[in-house]
């Protein structure tokens, strides 16, 4: 009998091996690496106009992902979106608009794709990974002064 083609194999290996192990070392490799951005939150100074993009987009996927699954919690996520808006329009962006909403886009979309894979990845292990990363990724969030 022969063997299967190895681009049948391609696919199949990637969504069973490779993309858990890549999940997996990402979780494990975060806390090593530190914050983010902004090491100097807990200090005191205002957050980056940037770090604030991120945070509501990260929040507005959140968000997204609670009215997907008709979660209790959106409305509260909804509020905290719109108290870091508030703080992103007070304070004077360094960079451009563009800049910013390149940001908070692309902050989105990477933690829309990890709640995703945290609420329907074929295996615990890999919904377990994405929870944890996601967790970690929006933590810096809620930890952030209200300067």
């Amino acid at each position: 009998m022969a063997a299967p083609p190895a681009r049948r194999l391609a696919p199949r290996l990637t969504r069973v091996v490779v993309l858990p192990c890549l999940l997996a070392a990402l979780a494990t490799a975060l806390p090593a690496a530190g914050p983010l951005r902004d090491a100097s939150l807990s200090d005191g100074p205002p957050p980056s106009a940037l770090f604030l993009a991120e945070c509501a987009g990260r929040l507005s996927a959140l968000m997204e992902h609670q009215w997907l699954l008709s979660s209790a919690a959106a409305p509260a996520t909804e509020a905290r979106r719109a108290r870091m808006l508030a703080r992103l329009a007070a304070i004077p962006a360094a960079a451009s608009p563009r800049a910013l909403l390149a940001g908070r886009i692309e902050a989105k979309a990477a933690q829309a794709a990890l709640l995703g894979r945290a609420s329907f990845a074929r295996t615990e292990a890999e919904r377990r990974a994405a929870s944890r990363l996601a967790a970690r990724l929006l933590a810096p969030c809620d930890s952030a002064p209200n300067g």
